[in-house]
């Protein structure tokens, strides 16, 4: 990863609004920010908890604020099982998925390729050995020919 997910997420919460703050619009941020993979998304949600307490443990922090983060700490696995949140992280699983299969398409191209271009190659090895062979034959017919004329 380019950019771990806390800087990504102290960005986010650093250029939003708080009162615009949420799981899912973190998550989107991220998304926007970085490719994430299903597999990212325990990493990610430590993370998210992470940052939400070091920003609540800030002592200069509006009230406000302060009050919007304790909401998303007390609710933060509520907030993770929410209808949106799931169908989000679905979405993501199936972009995964789609990904994923185009790669294997793209292999199996390559490697259709590749077979057909060896069998090319084996083709073309042959009929090169049958006209180097025909063009000795006909030199020796030739070579003959001067011998048996002298």
């Amino acid at each position: 990863m380019l950019r771990t997910f806390e800087s990504i997420i102290e960005d986010y919460l650093n250029n939003t609004t708080y009162t615009e703050w949420s799981i899912l619009s973190i998550l989107k941020h991220m998304e926007s920010k970085e490719k994430i993979y299903v597999d990212d998304v325990g990493s990610l949600k430590d993370a998210i908890y992470t940052m939400f307490r070091h920003y609540k443990s800030r002592k200069n922090i509006q009230q406000r604020v302060n009050g919007k983060l304790g909401k998303l700490l007390d609710n933060y696995d509520v907030s993770f099982g929410t209808p949106k949140v799931k169908r989000f992280l679905n979405d993501l699983r199936i972009r995964e998925e789609e990904d994923d299969l185009q790669v294997s398409v793209r292999r199996n191209m390559t490697a259709t390729y590749t077979v057909e271009a060896l069998k090319d190659h084996r083709r073309n090895k042959k009929v090169q050995k049958k006209l180097q062979s025909q063009d000795m034959a006909s030199r020796n017919v030739l070579h003959n020919k001067i011998i048996t004329s002298n």
